[in-house]
C-alpha cells in the first residue's frame, strides 16, 4: 500500500516518539546497539528534513511579508529552535537525558506552545497572523513557478510536521498518553486539510500557466531586447521548458515582418507577439502527455506543399495548400509559413517539430504538435 503525505508525516511522529521512550527507558549511560542502530536510522531522515529546511528558507527570503505580518523566517526559527531542543533529549550523552527533557519542557512551554496551530493555521488562510494563506502568497511571489511552489509546499509540510512532533512530545510528558493519542486524531485530520489544499494550490498554479507564460515572454524579450534573434529563440524556449516542464514547446523568433503575403502562423495553444520589442515572436505549446505527430506523414505533407508552390506565390497562399489537417488543433499544435529571409530561428522539441524551406527557398514551412 503506498504511504500517503499524512501517514508519512506521522511516521516521522512515530519514529522520534519510539527513540524517545527507548532513551529515557535505559537505565545507566551505556548505549545498546539496538539504540545505536535505531539512532542512525533517524539520523538519516533528518538528514533529508534538514536539505528541506535549506531550500524553504531561501524560498521563504523570496516572499514580501507585510510589516503587520509575523516573519515566515521567525515562526521557522522557533519550530526549528524548540525541535532541536526535542532532539538533544536523545543526541546528547544519557547522562543528561532527563535535563534535556526539563529543557525542552521549559523551552516549548515559553516559546511554542501555539507554534503548530498557528503555522497550520497560517496554511490554512484562517490565521490574521499572517494575514491570508501563506501558500497563496507564495504563490504569486514566486509567478506560478510550479516547482518553486512545489518545493515550498514540501518544506512547509515538514516544518509543519516539526512543530507537530515538538507539540505532540509535549503533550504526552505533560498530560500522559491518553491526552497524546487525542491530539494525534486530531493533527491527523487537520494534516489531511493541509494536503488536500496543497494538491488543490498545486492545480491553481497550473491552471495558470497560459496568462503568466504570456507575462514572462514579454518580460524576457524586454530584458533580452538587445540580443539577436537566435539567441532570444533559445533563451525564451530553455525558460519556458524549465518553468512549464509539463508542457512541451516551439518558439520560433523572426523579424519584423507583417503582412500575410510574408508570413502566416496558426497556433492552437500559444501567443502570436508581433513587432513587439524589435522582432516578431510565436509560441506554440502541447502538453506532455499528448502524443507526437507522425512525422513521416508530417514531411510528406511538407513536401507536397513544396511540389505545388512556386517563387511568385504569397505566404498566405503557399499556407493554403497544405494540408488542412494541419490546423486541427487535436493532432496539431502550430503551422505556418514564413519568409526565409527574415532571420528566423526554430526552437522545439524535434519529435514534434519539422521545419523546412522550400525548394525555392522563399519561405519556410514549418509543423508542430
Amino acid at each position: 500500500m503506498r504511504a500517503t503525505p499524512v501517514t508519512r508525516v506521522f511516521g516521522f511522529i512515530k519514529a522520534i516518539a519510539t527513540i524517545i521512550d527507548v532513551v529515557l527507558n535505559i537505565f545507566g549511560t551505556n548505549e545498546s546497539p539496538e539504540l545505536l542502530e535505531i539512532k542512525k536510522l533517524y539520523q538519516e531522515m533528518s538528514e533529508r528534513f534538514s536539505s528541506v529546511d535549506i531550500k524553504l528558507r531561501d524560498l521563504a527570503s523570496q516572499i514580501t511579508w507585510t510589516t503587520t505580518e509575523i516573519q515566515f523566517g521567525l515562526v521557522e526559527q522557533n519550530i526549528n529552535s524548540n525541535f532541536e531542543q526535542l532532539q538533544h533529549i536523545y543526541n546528547l550523552p544519557l547522562t543528561i537525558k532527563d535535563i534535556e527533557k526539563k529543557r525542552f519542557m521549559a523551552s516549548f512551554k515559553s516559546t511554542c506552545l501555539n507554534c503548530a496551530s498557528n503555522l497550520f493555521r497560517g496554511i490554512i488562510g484562517t490565521d490574521t497572523i499572517f494575514t491570508g494563506s501563506i501558500l497563496k502568497k507564495a504563490i504569486t511571489a514566486f509567478k506560478y513557478d510550479r516547482r518553486k511552489s512545489q518545493n515550498f509546499m514540501i518544506g512547509t509540510l515538514q516544518l509543519l510536521t516539526k512543530a507537530v512532533s515538538a507539540e505532540l512530545m509535549y503533550d504526552r510528558f505533560e498530560y500522559g498518553e491518553n491526552y497524546f493519542q487525542f491530539r494525534q486524531v486530531e493533527w491527523t485530520a487537520r494534516i489531511r486539510n493541509v494536503t488536500d489544499l496543497m494538491q488543490s494550490v498545486d492545480q491553481e498554479v497550473v491552471s495558470k500557466w497560459y496568462d503568466q507564460a504570456s507575462i514572462d515572454i514579454d518580460d524576457l524579450s524586454v530584458k533580452h531586447n538587445g540580443l539577436s534573434n537566435h539567441n532570444v529563440s533559445f533563451i525564451l524556449y530553455n525558460f519556458l521548458q524549465e518553468k512549464y516542464y509539463w508542457r512541451d514547446w516551439l518558439v520560433i523568433v523572426y523579424k519584423p515582418i507583417w503582412g500575410i503575403k510574408t508570413h502566416i502562423n496558426h497556433v492552437c495553444d500559444g501567443y502570436r507577439k508581433y513587432g513587439v520589442h524589435g522582432r516578431n515572436v510565436a509560441i506554440a505549446t502541447v502538453d506532455k502527455l499528448k502524443p507526437a505527430i507522425n512525422m513521416k506523414e508530417s514531411a510528406e505533407i511538407i513536401m507536397k506543399t513544396s511540389n505545388s508552390a512556386c517563387s511568385r506565390l504569397d505566404a498566405n497562399i503557399v499556407y493554403n495548400q497544405i494540408d488542412v489537417k494541419t490546423r486541427t488543433c487535436s493532432l496539431y499544435g502550430s503551422v505556418g509559413v514564413i519568409s526565409s529571409h527574415a532571420d528566423v530561428w526554430f526552437q522545439g522539441f524535434s519529435e514534434r517539430l519539422i521545419h523546412t524551406p522550400l525548394r525555392y527557398g522563399k519561405y519556410t514551412v514549418y509543423v508542430f504538435g
